[in-house]
């Protein structure tokens, strides 16, 4: 048994002494020691075992040195800090702390990229907003659990700020349809420790994870670690917070728009809701989203909500030139079918459906000379038969079926019962109340199927083209015949369930 005590799960030579739990009564009330570390001589010595990166390119030399000093007070260990200009340090600085300047062009991510390179010890502290250093702030506990628990690869602690505000730390992220939700809090833990997703807080990592996930290039702030952390979830690493050990800081990080817009767009969101309940929204133009390509993202992607609110203006464009010339329309097929399942257009879908009384042919025609050409659309007449015409509007991002029965009934309010002729159904699309087929969820049942509410991609996207099918669904998800390319997309077609219109809206 002592044995497998010299040893970690994974078979490997620990880095730290063992630790007992020890309670006694007479540490009441206060509860300040009943962990123990054992004591043990088949372990490295720590300085030989970790290194502490502080990123005090912003600090003061005298608030960098106290820190140093508060450090060494409790550990033999090195201590490596980021400067602005290293002449100011050089007279005072502590034995133990070393400096790496900061070069004038470099941001803060190549800065601690270099200093990283510095490191030759296995684990490294990353000591963000130290301010204070004292026998709290256990760092053989916090290399113990990465010891303990291999899939785990950071191991942070809890944070204390200069006002005495102490928070875990412990986020909770999940990135999904363009948006992504920071939570405070946590779902499960071991060993005392918290399972997160992302950290507040000051944290131990082994130093090769750097090699093995990188510092984006060009981030300053808060978003480097945030950027990081969202990397380090995608390689399949766990990290924990132990709030048992407890760092002084001088503030705990706060997130501007800026920093939150530097974020959306490493990751192409239009919205994320910070950890304090803040909602930052961002335009396609802001987190450098294009809306060209879409007839091609949508293949394997959600269309992103920007590009949808621009989709609905193009439609709302044609509406209001419908309304304001008193012309009939009913949305039909995959609109209809939108509507009814999401309230809006499908997401994986750039057509609209509209169905008219041909009556009013020459009119919808008259759209094409200055109407349509200020939106850069043109429109075709596709086909005119005995029993229908056709005509199509393409738009920058989205293209129009118009087709009319020359026959009657013309159109389907014509089968309602007499008071209700001139009253069209309406549905909600997009926040604006549209006329729609008379029955647009018996039309929607009797057009697709069975299973019509639940969700597959365009049929025109499908490898094999077969439209029947794609009219059959009984498909896992929209995005079953196009897995996406990018498996950790937010977006990916693929992720989303096959049911339901909750996961599909913006938030």
């Amino acid at each position: 048994m002592w044995a497998a005590r010299r040893t970690k799960p994974d078979g490997q030579p620990r880095n730290v002494c063992p630790e007992v739990y020890k309670f006694d009564k007479k540490d009441t009330p206060y509860f300040q020691n009943a962990m123990y570390q054992e004591t043990c001589t088949y372990v490295p010595k720590f300085y030989d075992t970790l290194t502490i990166l502080i990123p005090s390119q912003s600090w003061k030399p005298e608030d960098l040195n106290f820190v140093a000093n508060r450090i060494s007070k409790y550990y033999d260990i090195r201590i490596i800090g980021l400067v602005k200009h290293s002449t100011t340090f050089i007279n005072s600085m502590p034995k133990k702390l070393t400096y790496l300047e900061v070069k004038n062009a470099e941001s803060d991510s190549e800065a601690i990229s270099r200093a990283m390179k510095l490191i030759k010890t296995p684990f490294v502290l990353i000591g963000n907003n130290l301010s204070q250093f004292n026998n709290q702030s256990s760092l053989e506990r916090l290399v113990r659990v990465l010891d303990e628990l291999p899939p785990v690869k950071v191991a942070a602690g809890a944070a204390r700020d200069s006002q005495g505000r102490w928070i875990h730390g412990c986020l909770q992220q999940k990135m999904e349809n363009y948006h992504a939700t920071y939570d405070l809090g946590y779902y499960s833990s071991k060993y005392e420790c918290m399972y997160c997703d992302d950290h507040l807080t000051p944290f131990v990592t082994h130093t090769k994870l750097f090699e093995q996930v990188t510092l984006k290039k060009g981030l300053n702030g808060p978003i480097v670690f945030h950027d990081w952390f969202v990397r380090v979830r995608h390689a399949g690493h766990l990290t924990v917070t132990c709030p048992d050990v407890m760092f002084y800081v001088n503030k705990h990080p706060m997130m501007a728009a800026s920093d939150w817009k530097t974020f959306a767009q490493q990751w192409s969101l239009t919205s994320i809701k910070s950890y304090d309940d803040t909602i930052f929204n961002f335009s396609c133009e802001e987190a450098k989203i294009s809306c060209k390509g879409l007839n091609e993202l949508i293949r394997f992607l959600l269309i992103p909500p920007c590009c949808s609110d621009a989709i609905l203006g193009e439609i709302g464009y044609i509406l209001n030139y419908a309304e304001q010339n008193n012309l009939t329309y009913e949305l039909h097929c995959g609109s209809g079918l939108g509507a009814v399942k999401l309230g809006t257009h499908l997401p994986w879908d750039l057509d609209m459906d509209l169905i008219f009384d041909c009556e009013d042919w020459s009119k919808w025609l008259e759209m094409q000379e200055g109407y349509l050409n200020k939106r850069n659309c043109t429109l075709k007449i596709a086909a005119i038969r005995k029993t229908w015409k056709f005509f199509k509007i393409q738009c920058p991002t989205l293209r129009y079926e118009f087709i009319c029965i020359t026959s009657k009934p013309k159109l389907s309010r014509d089968l309602m019962p007499e008071e209700f002729v001139n009253i069209p159904t309406k549905i909600n699309f997009g926040g604006r109340w549209t006329s729609v087929i008379s029955n647009p969820g018996l039309t929607g049942r009797n057009h697709y199927g069975m299973e019509d509410l639940r969700h597959a991609n365009h049929w025109s996207k499908l490898k094999n083209k077969n439209k029947d099918a794609a009219m059959a669904g009984h498909y896992d998800n929209p995005g079953s015949w196009n897995r996406c390319s990018s498996p950790n997309h937010h977006a990916c077609l693929d992720h989303f369930p096959g049911d339901g219109s909750i996961p599909f809206l913006k938030r």
